[in-house]
């Protein structure tokens, strides 16, 4: 995940700075990227990358407890997710036509903060029940015990 993250900006980044400019210094930049997460990858950095950026995770005392919570988070993601996806797909032909980069990046923080809203509340919950009825059969014991 960390990879995709560090080569999906880096691409991005390359094709709004090099694409128009110099065709050949955007695929010389792109090899660099592909390079650099291949040695990230060939290193076993992006553990290293990770424990920087989310250092729960891999603390052997908190670490089980966090993932415990994912797993019951579950059908929250997939309710947000299925709340969004109309919104996003009626942007995503006006971001495409979008030049101005502020614009998009304006629209970027705006679903995510949107996305923030949507999740903390119990609305997602209730779409993924109404969309599949055994969904708090499908969780996890310890996620049952903890909603009752």
């Amino acid at each position: 995940m960390v990879v995709f993250a560090i080569g999906s900006v880096g691409l991005l980044g390359a094709y709004h700075l090099l694409w128009q400019r110099s065709l050949a210094l955007f695929w010389f930049a792109v090899a660099l990227i592909a390079a650099a997460l291949a040695w990230i990858v060939a290193t076993d950095a992006y553990l290293d990358i990770a424990r920087v950026l989310w250092p729960i995770a891999f603390d052997e005392v908190r670490g089980p407890e966090i993932r415990r919570r994912v797993d019951c988070a579950g059908p929250k993601l997939w309710g947000t997710g299925f709340l969004l996806a109309p919104i996003m797909l009626a942007l995503a032909p006006w971001l495409l036509k979008e030049k101005r980069l502020w614009m998009k990046a304006l629209a970027g923080v705006g679903l995510s903060v949107l996305f923030i809203l949507i999740s903390a509340s119990s609305i997602p919950d209730k779409v993924a029940q109404l969309i599949d009825r055994d969904v708090e059969q499908k969780l996890p014991a310890h996620c049952q015990q903890r909603g009752s």
